[in-house]
C-alpha cells in the first residue's frame, strides 16, 4: 500500500470518527432537551424521557439504519421504531441506589447481504453514558420527590 493509500485510510477514519462524534452529541442534546422539557407529572415524565432516548440512541450509532433499542424502567418498556431483537447486542443496567430498576438494550439487526457486525467499544462506552445520565436524573427526580 502506497503512502496516499494510508493518507486515504487515515482521512476516512477521521472522517467516520468525526460523522459518530456528530451523532452522538445530537443523541445527547436531543435528550438533555427532553430532560429539560419534562417538568410535568411524574407519569408524563417518564414517558417522554424513556421513550425518547429509545428513540434517540439508534440515530447515534455507526449503523443507525440497522439499529434499535429496547428501554426497561421497571415495568415499563419502551421500544425504538422497527424494533426487532437480534443476537448482536450490548446493554447497560440502570442501577438507582445499588438497585437494578431497568436496562438499556441495543441491538444491530442483522442482515444477510452484510459480514459480521458487531459493537465497538465507542459504543459501549456511549450506551454507559447515556445509562449514567439517565441514573442521575432518576436520583435527581426521587430527591426532589422526597422533598
Amino acid at each position: 500500500m502506497s503512502n496516499d493509500d494510508n493518507h486515504l485510510l487515515d482521512k476516512n477514519e477521521l472522517i467516520q470518527t468525526l460523522t459518530q462524534s456528530v451523532r452522538e452529541l445530537d443523541c445527547l442534546q436531543n435528550i438533555n432537551r427532553l430532560i429539560e422539557c419534562s417538568d410535568q407529572e411524574e407519569e408524563i415524565f417518564f414517558y417522554a424521557i424513556f421513550q425518547g432516548i429509545a428513540d434517540y440512541i439508534p440515530q447515534a450509532l455507526r449503523w443507525p439504519q440497522l439499529a434499535c433499542c429496547k428501554l426497561r424502567y421497571k415495568t415499563n418498556i419502551f421500544f425504538s421504531d422497527e424494533f426487532v431483537h437480534s443476537a448482536v447486542s450490548i446493554s447497560s443496567k440502570i442501577n438507582v441506589k445499588n438497585n437494578e430498576v431497568g436496562v438499556i438494550e441495543v441491538f444491530y439487526k442483522e442482515k444477510e447481504d452484510s459480514g459480521p457486525i458487531t459493537f465497538i467499544q465507542r459504543e459501549r462506552d456511549f450506551l454507559s453514558s447515556v445509562a449514567e445520565l439517565l441514573i442521575k436524573v432518576l436520583e435527581k427526580k426521587e430527591a426532589e420527590d422526597q422533598l
